[in-house]
């Protein structure tokens, strides 16, 4: 394949250029191989059966260009220049394409992409237009995976396949829409259908493109005048109100391809259609911005299936009063909200307010027992203004939790009543989409409120703790100096009295020390003495033992006279 053959040589030096209905190659270089020329003309005979191709080389000037000649021929004129100083070669590949049974070729689908890429949109849509019948098929002389609209297929080589291809009811859907709708200096004769992709390519670029005349095409099949003149679009709706729309932004429309398809499908398809088309054109002219631009977005398809449904009901003033009725809903929602803004205001005073009053009984009561200011900032009350802060702040953030599941109570129960009560007269998306973005702005109302009073609150008791904090500390220093300056001056005293006592004890210790002297000296004396004493008694003791020595021997003395008188006594008597 061309493709392959190119890729293989990374397309250097090639010039590609790729339409509906030609392939244009060009080679220019001073050197190139024979084999790489030889190999390119027998693939170039490979081609599609139904396409033809001219083939043309030019060494130095000097040109072959035939659409039949053959190999040989090629090889005959590069041998004949091949002695030649100098070579500029120039090879040019033409192939022209040709529309067969529904199927056209593409040989390279990215320099293809790029042709529709840089082609007017409308002039690329016209090119389609002129070779759809019922479906058209591209074949891809490369490797890709198939993708596809509901008529426009893209096939790798060899792999054709014309049975997927959806019945499409063109002639129907053409015919309602020249009835209805018209398109204004351009004449196409397709649908919107035919460049939705059902499946998508792996080529974003050619994604793009796709979606882009989906988009474009789906508009003009729903609006009543669409016209195109210097590549400047525009558009008129005649439904409750007039839209006219002037230089169209593409780029923005394309976001909205699914949409505005979605829209034209059910526009288009079954019974009714010129009903649902003007039907459309009604919701459409009155979803506008402030700008009076329409609005394409999921609420307006929202809009569009209920007003459907009430269509089919035969009753208009059924969604008149449904809408109503959402809309004091929606007001009462409001004016809660307001409600519960001015709760989290209440909850903010009545904090203010026990500071407050706590603030003032501390004064008064310090003021009246003339404790001084020192006291008011003592760590007692430092530690109470602290629990007050914290049992405040805890009270803030309860009630700040309890309204806000509040908010998300009623709101849900609201939504629950509404689509309970009216989802058989208007659909439940467009309920839901009618309410909820007034409930979303309520909730970032409420959380705003609550955050701001929230911010002052913390605010304020972060002053009141730190003039606390601050005094505490201020008036202890003050009372830590006095004391210190009180301690001083004891110390001083105190030292003056020690030095007396010491006087003093000096005093008692010299006269304890004469005392002691004194003892000491009686002791000596009284020891003396009584040595002395004992000395004497000492010796009367002994005076005492010779004396009663001396009354024995007398005893004994006087036993012995008297026994001698008794003997002489005796002898006397004898």
């Amino acid at each position: 394949m061309l493709y392959d053959f190119f890729k293989l040589h990374n397309f250097s030096d090639v010039v590609i250029i790729e339409t509906i209905d030609n392939v244009n190659i060009k080679i220019e270089k001073d050197d190139l191989d024979e084999q790489y020329i030889l190999n390119l003309y027998d693939l170039v005979n490979k081609i599609s059966d139904r396409d033809s191709f001219e083939f043309s080389l030019e060494i130095n000037g000097n040109s072959i260009r035939n659409a039949t000649y053959v190999k040989k021929d090629i090889k005959a004129h590069i041998i004949e220049h091949k002695e030649d100083e100098e070579h500029h070669y120039e090879l040019e590949l033409k192939i022209t394409k040709t529309l067969q049974n529904s199927i056209i070729s593409i040989y390279f689908l990215d320099y293809f992409v790029s042709f529709c890429e840089d082609s007017n949109l409308f002039d690329f849509i016209g090119l389609i237009s002129g070779k759809i019948d019922n479906y058209l098929q591209f074949e891809v002389f490369q490797e890709i995976e198939q993708f596809r609209t509901e008529s426009i297929l893209f096939n790798s080589y060899n792999n054709l396949n014309s049975t997927n291809v959806h019945e499409v009811k063109r002639d129907n859907k053409l015919k309602l829409f020249k009835e209805n709708s018209h398109i204004q200096n351009i004449n196409i004769d397709l649908l919107p259908s035919d460049f939705f992709l059902i499946k998508k390519s792996e080529n974003s670029k050619l994604n793009d493109l796709f979606n882009k005349i989906t988009s474009l095409l789906s508009l003009a099949f729903i609006v009543n005048t669409f016209n195109v003149k210097s590549g400047n679009i525009s558009f008129k709706i005649n439904g409750y109100k007039t839209i006219v729309e002037n230089n169209l932004d593409i780029d923005a429309l394309i976001k909205k391809n699914e949409l505005l398809y979605k829209i034209f499908n059910w526009a288009y398809e079954g019974g009714n259609s010129s009903d649902k088309v003007g039907l459309v054109r009604n919701v459409l002219s009155l979803h506008i911005d402030s700008n009076g631009h329409i609005i394409f977005d999921d609420e307006v398809w929202d809009a569009i299936e209920s007003n459907y449904k009430i269509y089919l009901n035969g009753n208009i003033q059924s969604y008149l009063e449904v809408k109503n009725k959402i809309g004091e809903f929606i007001v009462e929602l409001s004016s809660k909200t307001y409600k519960m803004a001015d709760e989290i205001l209440d909850t903010f005073k009545n904090n203010i307010l026990v500071l407050i009053t706590f603030l003032l009984t501390v004064v008064l009561v310090n003021g009246f027992k003339n404790n001084g200011i020192d006291n008011i900032f003592s760590n007692t009350y430092l530690y109470i203004v602290f629990l007050l802060s914290v049992i405040t702040s805890l009270w803030f953030m309860a009630i700040k939790k309890e309204l806000l599941n509040r908010f998300d109570s009623s709101t849900s129960n609201i939504k629950k009543i509404l689509i309970l009560n009216y989802k058989k007269v208007i659909m439940e998306a467009e309920i839901n989409d009618t309410i909820q973005p007034i409930i979303d702005d309520n909730k970032i109302y409420l959380k705003n409120q609550i955050k701001r009073y929230q911010n002052w609150w913390y605010g304020i008791i972060t002053v009141f703790l730190l003039l606390f904090i601050i005094g505490n500390y201020i008036f202890k220093n003050e009372s830590t100096e006095n004391h210190e300056s009180g301690d001083k001056e004891q110390l001083l005293t105190i030292s003056s009295l020690i030095k007396k006592e010491k006087n003093y004890l000096d005093k008692i210790y010299s006269i304890d020390k004469e005392i002691s002297t004194l003892i000491l000296d009686e002791n000596k004396k009284i020891k003396k003495e009584l040595e002395y004493t004992k000395k004497e008694i000492n010796k009367l003791i002994q005076e005492r033992e010779l004396f009663k020595d001396k009354i024995t021997y007398l005893k004994k003395k006087n036993h012995d006279v008297n026994i001698s008188l008794e003997k002489n006594f005796i002898r006397l008597n004898n």
